[in-house]
């Protein structure tokens, strides 16, 4: 702002433009995309990604942590849905005021009039709950704004929020699609959330749901000695399993030789067992993949909607394309392009952490999600690494069949 000269005013007023420039563009695009599904297997990852805003008043102590949930198509990197946790219009001080009224308060959280956002009060004490070990007497006495969401608006309950992102991706992709797999990074609540709103394609064996584990916050070093492990573990089972994964290729029809090697892994330790068997190991034990990958070291699969009529082959599959990878880069282009997504560095006195590029209005992180989700699908295009020439480089949206070709700029400022 200080080298263009730009005010403050006019940047958020171009923002606001942009992002619901962005918004009515997507949601026009998107409305086509149950065709990019149909017929097809596709394989979802899902991930929620902490954004911490700083405080506004001088006595806060606390950030203000926004959360943004993400669903990518694994294949083409189109990011079906990014969506926040924070309700600009609705005002928790008003919302707590009607719930005494209605007496909401009386009732199971499930059968309240208002249990979609946090009520003020019951805000505040999750908020101090979480925190005792960082606060003094003195400051846990606070009330009044020292422990709310700055400014206007409300947080949305966490189960609500990932109900809500998990059902607008249903209502995106439609329902002709012939296999979904759907992957969520650790969280098993989000994974029987998910497999309890896919609950009739789940049963028509349509829709599979695996909650992936791997170690993370690996240096390089470390990666690279895990990624050589599984290299040798992978020639030691071609030798140990050679036989019965070419018997299983050839009977399922198994091209590549990882799925070949999953295939005969699953029918030594489940050939024999009787299929409530296999669904329940898969469940509750997980499937330890042994070919560590750099992006997934140490990874462990547990398929939770394995009903015994998926054979072998298919079951390796799901398996072999069981994977975080696609979400987790995004949260890395994230944080790359836009400084109020990166981590902040704690200071050296005190245990609170301020964040010198981060947003104090909530508001604008749903914004720029909005923002940076568009720009990702339609503007840009793969990297060289792939190999391609630049012209035939394509965006997520175009592999995926939404658009023919790169949107620019101009499109988007002129999209009525």
């Amino acid at each position: 702002m200080e080298i263009a000269e730009v005010p403050a005013d006019r940047l958020y007023n171009r923002i606001d433009f942009l992002a619901q420039q962005c918004r009515d563009f997507a949601a026009h695009k998107d409305k086509n995309l149950w065709k990019c599904f149909n017929g097809q297997d596709r394989v979802l990852s899902t991930d929620v990604q902490a954004i911490l805003a700083n405080w506004r008043h001088a006595k806060r102590i606390l950030n203000v942590p926004i959360h943004h949930a993400v669903t990518v198509e694994r294949d083409t990197g189109y990011v079906v849905a990014a969506t926040t946790d924070y309700d600009a219009v609705e005002d928790p001080v008003e919302i707590e005021r009607e719930m005494h009224r209605l007496g909401d308060f009386a009732d199971p959280r499930a059968w309240r009039r208002h249990g979609r956002v946090w009520a003020y009060d019951e805000y505040r004490d999750s908020l101090v709950r979480g925190i005792q070990s960082l606060l003094s007497e003195e400051k846990k006495a606070f009330s009044s704004n020292t422990f709310d969401i700055p400014g206007k608006g409300a947080r949305v309950r966490g189960d609500i929020f990932q109900a809500a992102h998990v059902m607008l991706v249903k209502k995106l992709i439609g329902s002709g699609y012939d296999q979904l797999l759907h992957c969520v990074d650790g969280d098993k609540g989000l994974a029987k959330l998910s497999a309890s709103i896919f609950a009739k394609e789940v049963l028509a064996g349509r829709m599979h749901v695996a909650d992936v584990h791997f170690t993370k916050e690996l240096g390089n070093r470390k990666r690279d000695k895990l990624v050589r492990v599984g290299e040798a573990a992978m020639a030691a089972d071609q030798v140990i399993l050679g036989q019965l994964a070419a018997t299983a290729g050839a009977t399922y029809g198994l091209t590549y030789p990882v799925a070949r090697l999953v295939a005969a892994r699953l029918l030594r330790d489940y050939g024999a067992a009787f299929t409530g068997d296999r669904g329940q190991g898969l469940a509750t034990a997980g499937y330890n993949w042994r070919y560590h990958r750099k992006e997934e070291p140490e990874k462990s699969i547990y398929l939770l909607t394995d009903r015994g009529d998926l054979s072998f082959g298919d079951l390796a599959n799901l398996l072999t394309r069981a994977s975080m990878a696609p979400v987790d880069k995004y949260f890395a282009q994230a944080r790359r392009r836009i400084k109020a997504f990166d981590r902040g560095s704690r200071p050296t006195a005190g245990k609170t952490t301020w964040y010198v590029n981060a947003f104090y209005d909530p508001e604008m992180v749903d914004k720029a999600a909005t923002i940076l989700r568009f720009y990702y699908n339609f503007m840009l295009p793969e990297s060289a690494d792939g190999g391609k020439p630049k012209s035939q480089r394509q965006t997520p949206a175009m592999k995926i069949g939404l658009a023919k070709g790169r949107v620019y700029v101009r499109d988007v400022l002129s999209f009525s």
